[in-house]
């Protein structure tokens, strides 16, 4: 089985051009939760190992801020859990399953109507201000 760290794969959701997304169960069985894990591992073969590299951090140092935002008592960010470099190049990081996902809202499996597009937004808006309200307090030093 396919594992990520403290995590090991159940099935793969999704799979594009340079990311995949798992679900996942901890390994040491500590809790029945499931995962998601979303990867950064690109299938082109034109790419160089500097640029693949250079890509990896760029995905580990996001997952890195969502980490830091998420812990920081916001609401409407999603939590990560772990992250790290993945053996054959590449990265990593385990979040929250979300069954209401914005994948699913892209891929057309979701009909929205106007209550359900009115709490999308809403809720963005509100991540938004968080993010702006957490980095704020980080550059006053709070």
């Amino acid at each position: 089985m396919t594992t990520f760290g403290s995590y090991e794969a159940v099935r793969e959701l999704h799979r594009g051009m340079a990311a995949a997304v798992w679900v996942a169960r901890r390994i040491d069985g500590q809790t029945e939760s499931q995962f998601a894990v979303k990867t950064f591992e690109t299938l082109d073969p034109t790419l160089s190992l500097e640029s693949l590299e250079r890509e990896a951090q760029q995905f580990l140092d996001a997952a890195k801020i969502q980490q830091t935002v998420a812990a920081s008592g916001t609401q409407y960010w999603a939590p990560v859990h772990e992250f790290g470099p993945l053996p054959a190049g590449g990265a990593y990081y385990v979040t929250d399953v979300y069954t209401r996902s914005a994948q699913r809202l892209v891929l057309g499996q979701v009909k929205l109507d106007a209550h359900k597009l009115h709490v999308i937004v809403r809720s963005v808006v509100e991540a938004l201000v968080e993010l702006l309200y957490s980095i704020n307090k980080r550059l006053m030093g709070l």
